[in-house]
């Protein structure tokens, strides 16, 4: 047997077992699947030339190059079938018009081979057979559809490559690029240039060197997880028993497998939805699934968690679910897929209407009694002086009786006889009510008085702290800190500059119904120092901001409307000037201006 044969043969063994691999991988998936018979025409072609060059007749070694035409005139086809399905044109696919033309233009020419029309006859050489092209217009048809179907097949590749924004994608496509050059190139000049300049000395190698573009094809496609993911992937105890929707799917989004949650929610069988794109399940579009925030948040993040997306039925009603996301990766840490667990959402979202009507009808309720409560139009000062009047009046009316009736109970227990009977007990419970009215009057007599501030110096990162620890921290609601370093130390009053951050900060969590975040920040001016506090909840509209600093107005569920008075009253008492920044849904910023002679920056001390 002839070297040429040998080397055919070790060709042929490897494509064999690249078919095997390919379709092991993942034998449901129509590019593996083309992508084998694409290997198979390279394996075909190699066998009928190992057969062709040990035979010692003319005649047999011409009938083994006319059963290898099916190889290296068909792989042409398949070819242009592989690069529409890796770049996507659908259309083209679902054209029966594609198939017939390609079947017919294969037919023809593996015809004109066997009438003698392409290859008319092979020379007998040192390694074996070469072969002799036809003088007619069928070799130029042939070189002509092979250039044309390898052009195509480049340009649509090159425009997908430009297209997508995925790492992978881009460099699969330069490897099955780069390994198609190297093959034609060399497949070229061996098996029609040469020969056409009338040297036979060099073997025609083009299915020898096709094992460059084969091996480069499945290199790709393998290393960046075209073929590599199946349903082993996952555990298939996990994926029965989760209560929650779980999809496992390829990087093209091919659904590889799917759980019971799923199946028994979308109302398919596990057959009808394995094996599709995962877009039949969505009401989103492909282009929102796959190349829109998703895809984007999970290639940068690895995961996505809680992203609110529509599973539509097999019956066409739609289900909210909250989706989250996880990149899957191999044993080599390559990425082959993309875990999706859904949640129904529609069992919550029936409570949070429920409670949303709770809510409502508690606010229309506390409206009117709030409207109620401010009925007589009255301005902020107005009902501040009025309470200052009413709270020293109703001191000293109450006051002057008391002490009265204090004095009485003291001669009585001192003087008199309260022994006798129950007077004893009836003169305690008058002594202890006594006590308790005094107490509600001092109250509301130090309510009444105007606030005083006792100036120290504060931490202002310290203090912020003390008031987030105190505060109870939702997990949705992010907290960023942004304190200037050269600037730590303000003049102020401890406990009234703790309150009014306090207030802010509640009114901060208060406003963010879901998720998002607060941030509090400090900026060191020239002449004077700012402090943030800044919410992206549900902000304000011109209405409620007109009335932010009103007594008893509110527009939350409890409370009774003081808490923004309180934190005026605070600023004004330390000579600080309070700015409100706010547009409905789209948050709140409250900032303090701190003058100059109210903060004292940090200054390090050195070392004696």
């Amino acid at each position: 047997m002839r070297i040429m044969s040998f080397i055919h043969l070790f060709a042929f063994t490897v494509y064999t077992w690249l078919v095997f691999f390919v379709l092991m991988k993942n034998s449901r998936s129509r590019i593996n699947r083309v992508s084998a018979l694409f290997v198979m025409c390279f394996a075909l072609w190699n066998f009928a030339d190992a057969f062709m060059h040990s035979s010692g007749l003319r005649s047999s070694a011409m009938l083994w190059q006319n059963i290898g035409s099916f190889g290296w005139i068909g792989f042409s086809g398949v070819l242009l079938w592989q690069s529409l399905i890796f770049t996507k044109k659908e259309k083209v696919l679902k054209s029966s018009f594609f198939y017939i033309l390609i079947i017919l233009i294969t037919a023809g020419l593996v015809y004109m081979q066997w009438s003698g029309f392409l290859i008319e006859d092979l020379m007998e050489v040192p390694y074996g057979w070469h072969n002799i092209w036809a003088s007619s217009i069928w070799p130029v048809v042939f070189v002509i559809y092979v250039l044309l179907s390898m052009m195509i097949s480049f340009m649509l590749l090159l425009k997908y490559r430009k297209k997508s924004e995925l790492y992978f994608k881009r460099k699969q496509v330069a490897i099955i690029i780069a390994s198609v050059f190297i093959t034609f190139f060399l497949g070229f000049t061996t098996d029609i240039m040469l020969p056409q300049l009338g040297i036979v000395s060099v073997p025609p190698l083009a299915s020898v060197f096709t094992m460059i573009w084969a091996g480069g094809l499945v290199y790709a496609v393998n290393k960046y997880g075209f073929m590599s993911i199946t349903p082993e992937t996952a555990a298939s105890d996990i994926l029965y028993s989760m209560a929650d929707s779980l999809i496992l799917v390829d990087l093209e989004g091919i659904i590889v497998t799917a759980n019971k949650a799923t199946t028994d929610m979308l109302g398919y069988e596990k057959e009808e939805i394995v094996g599709k794109h995962t877009k039949m399940l969505f009401k989103e579009t492909e282009e929102e699934l796959f190349k829109g925030t998703i895809l984007q948040k999970l290639m940068s993040q690895s995961s996505v968690k809680k992203h609110d997306m529509i599973y539509r039925t097999k019956g066409g009603v739609d289900i909210p679910v909250s989706l989250s996301g996880s990149l899957v990766h191999d044993k080599e840490g390559d990425l082959v897929g993309i875990v999706y667990i859904a949640r129904d959402m529609r069992e919550n979202i029936k409570k949070n209407r429920e409670l949303k009507e709770l809510y409502d009808r508690q606010a229309r309720m506390k409206e009117k009694l709030v409207k109620a409560r401010m009925k007589e139009k009255l301005d902020k000062h107005e009902k501040l002086a009025m309470i200052g009047r009413l709270t020293g009046s109703v001191g000293h009316e109450i006051r002057t009786p008391l002490a009265s009736i204090r004095n009485a109970v003291y001669y009585i227990n001192n003087y008199g006889n309260p022994g006798e009977g129950h007077l004893k007990e009836y003169v305690n419970i008058l002594t202890e009510e006594v006590n308790h009215v005094q107490e509600i009057v001092s109250s509301l007599m130090d309510f009444s008085r105007t606030t005083k501030v006792e100036r120290k110096e504060i931490n202002v990162e310290e203090t912020i702290d003390k008031v987030l620890k105190s505060i109870k921290e939702r997990e949705e609601i992010k907290i960023i800190k942004e304190i200037s370093p050269d600037a730590r130390i303000i003049q102020a009053d401890p406990l009234k500059f703790k309150q009014l951050l306090k207030n802010l900060v509640k009114n901060a969590f208060q406003a963010i119904e879901d998720s998002g975040f607060i941030k509090i920040k400090t900026e060191k001016k020239s002449s004077y120092e700012n402090i943030y506090v800044i919410d992206n909840g549900k902000g304000m509209d011109e209405e409620t901001k007109k009335k932010l600093f009103e007594p008893l107005y509110t527009t939350k569920q409890t409370g009774i409307g003081l808490g923004m008075s309180i934190i005026k009253d605070i600023i004004n008492a330390h000579g600080w000037e309070l700015e409100v920044i706010s547009e409905k849904d789209k948050g709140t910023e409250v900032k303090i201006k701190i003058e100059e002679n109210a903060a004292e920056e940090v200054k390090e001390k050195k070392p004696e």
